[in-house]
């Protein structure tokens, strides 16, 4: 992974700064796969350090209390004040707007993500362009995440993203795990979110 400035950068910065190299700055565009793509990564994070099991038809909160991640914080808090029989996929709806702008605040106060209002001019919203390359080593368990949630959201984000290693033919590659079972669960909930957001949006007009 590239070199970062201050703390190592979660699966939900990695997520914002593919996002932004891959629509050119144009993030305001994709606000809604963006905002459920990061709310999944979000998901993932938790799970992950314990903090809360995800089945396809629950989220429960296994281990409430601080967080070092201010955003994942402010995910498990609210993840912790909610009904326990809230699904995956309406998660990632509820914590989408909240999620969006607690990374890109936070990558833009780092450094990692740089307004350019003088080339997003003709547009509400600067562009928000990376500093250098954002994306993760190829082989890693991030990046398969990486690959998955950006598929589940936009799959013409990945064009040229690296495919995963196969399993069959990489005998370092790890077995199926507690990993892959939250990652298929949080990137089949970004998929129906972003359907549900998308066919909302649609029958407003």
């Amino acid at each position: 992974m590239p070199p970062t400035n201050g703390p190592a950068r979660s699966l939900a910065d990695e997520v914002m700064l593919h996002a932004a190299a891959a629509t050119g700055g144009r993030t305001a565009v994709w606000r809604i796969e963006l905002s459920h793509a990061l709310a999944g990564a979000v998901l993932i994070d938790l799970s992950l350090a314990g903090r809360i099991a995800m089945r396809c038809d629950r989220v429960t909160v296994v281990r409430p209390g601080p967080v070092g991640d201010p955003v994942q914080g402010e995910a498990l808090r609210r993840l912790a004040h909610g009904r326990r029989t809230v699904s995956p996929e309406t998660w990632v709806g509820r914590l989408a707007p909240h999620v969006l702008v607690g990374v890109q605040e936070r990558l833009v106060d780092r450094g990692l993500l740089v307004p350019d209002s003088g080339r997003g001019a003709l547009s509400r919203s600067p562009l928000l362009l990376p500093k250098g390359s954002p994306r993760p080593s190829p082989h890693t368990s991030t990046a398969t995440a990486l690959r998955a949630l950006l598929q589940a959201a936009f799959p013409r984000w990945i064009s040229g993203f690296p495919q995963p290693p196969d399993p069959a033919q990489d005998r370092t590659y790890p077995p199926p795990d507690m990993r892959t079972d939250t990652v298929a669960v949080a990137c089949s909930a970004v998929a129906a979110s972003v359907r549900a957001a998308a066919h909302a949006l649609m029958c407003g007009y």
